[in-house]
This record gives C-alpha cells, sequence and structure tokens, in this order.
C-alpha cells in the first residue's frame, strides 16, 4: 500500500466532507511508457491493463492504496502541546468543523493567522482527510455518465430541457453534465479548466471512500 498526496479544491473538498464525492479524475499524461518493457503505450492499451487488474503502469495507484488530501490551510494557532489548523474549504462552516489540532511537535509552521498555505505546499501532517483507492480505470473525457458526474461530488441542476428535477420525465431529457466543467483543475496549479474537445484526451478515474476525517487530536 502507497500514500501520495492529491491536490483538491475548497468545492471537492467540501463534496467529500458532505459524502457527495466518492469519485475523482485526473488527466493521463502521455507519453505512458510500460515500466517492464520501456515502450510508449496507447489509451486503450493502458485501459485495458487496468481493466485486467494490472496497476503497473498507473500513475495514480492500484486498489487499497491511499490518498491524502491537500487542500489550502493556515496554521491558526501554536500552543505548548498542540497547534490548530484551519481549513479554507470550510471557513464557513463552525469553528469545530475548520479546525484540526496536530502535535506541536510536527508542525513546522509558524502561526499565520492571515496568511493562507496553498494546497499546493501543504505537508503531510497537515492533512485531515485521508482516502482510499477502491477502483482505477481510464476512460475519455467524455464518455462520463450522469451517475459518474453525481459521484464527483456535481449537485444535480435539474434537466436543461424542463426544468424539473431529474429523473424528470422528460421525452428528451438534457443531462447537465456542463456543471462538471468547474471541478476539473489542473492538478499541478489548481487553477480551473475547461475540458478539451470532445473525443480527445483521457482522464484516470479512481473511486475513493474515506479511511479517516480528522477534526481533533483525539479522533
Amino acid at each position: 500500500m502507497k500514500e501520495r498526496g492529491m491536490i483538491f479544491n475548497g468545492e471537492m473538498v467540501r463534496a467529500i466532507l458532505d459524502g457527495r464525492k466518492t469519485q475523482t479524475r485526473r488527466p493521463v499524461k502521455f507519453p505512458v511508457h510500460d515500466k517492464n518493457l520501456g515502450c510508449e503505450l496507447a489509451g486503450n492499451e493502458l485501459s485495458g491493463e487496468l481493466s485486467a487488474g494490472n496497476y503497473l503502469n498507473s500513475a495514480f495507484g492500484k486498489p487499497g492504496d491511499r490518498i491524502w488530501v491537500r487542500e489550502a490551510f493556515r496554521v491558526h494557532s501554536r500552543a505548548t502541546d498542540v497547534a490548530t489548523l484551519v481549513y479554507k474549504a470550510s471557513e464557513r462552516n463552525s469553528w469545530t468543523e475548520q479546525t484540526h489540532r496536530v502535535p506541536v511537535a510536527v508542525c513546522n509552521k509558524p502561526a499565520t493567522p492571515e496568511k493562507w498555505t496553498p494546497s499546493l505546499h501543504m505537508p503531510r501532517w497537515a492533512s485531515r482527510i485521508l482516502l482510499e483507492i477502491t477502483n482505477v480505470r481510464v476512460e475519455r473525457l467524455n464518455a462520463i455518465s450522469e451517475e459518474d458526474a453525481r459521484a464527483e461530488g456535481i449537485i444535480d441542476g435539474g434537466c436543461l430541457n424542463c426544468g424539473e428535477p431529474e429523473p424528470c420525465g422528460c421525452a428528451k431529457p438534457e443531462l447537465t453534465l456542463p456543471m462538471l466543467l468547474p471541478t476539473c483543475g489542473n492538478r499541478s496549479t489548481g487553477r480551473k479548466t475547461g475540458m478539451p474537445t470532445p473525443g480527445f484526451g483521457l482522464s484516470s478515474s479512481s473511486a475513493l471512500k474515506a479511511v479517516q476525517h480528522e477534526q481533533s487530536l483525539s479522533r
């Protein structure tokens, strides 16, 4: 089992905490080279490997591996034995929900009550959410289903044809999948991006389950 950090923006973090987000998609960076043979793998070859349970060339791990969530935070205060951290994604929640305490011995940052540390620079000790990968697959970006969009944490805005909540019974329902666009972030910068032209580009989709969500030192 391996652990790796992964950046999630505030919207994604809130969806995880609400129990709405059980999948995440990240772009597959080509070329992908086979770790045994050294040759380049096409998208369908990589997809076939993952479908067969061979995760050797998966850049995002395999079932059983864990992901610790990297999100924007700040060190609110340091006491004799504990440091109190505050998380930007939860700053509108109650104080208990937006804070997490860690032993002061592991906190190597000074208290900065007014300054946020970007998610890119979050260290492992500051992470409050630990996820376990339950499945990994590769698919085209435009192959996402309505069910998968909801598992990404999308809140259904209703049918674009009649405006009623789905399932609406419309003869020709128009799904609200464009709402997925704001959740597609650049992994290295966190900037929001749009989807590539339909039919181009592959994403690696990981099904997740929460392993740990720490709100205080005692949990």
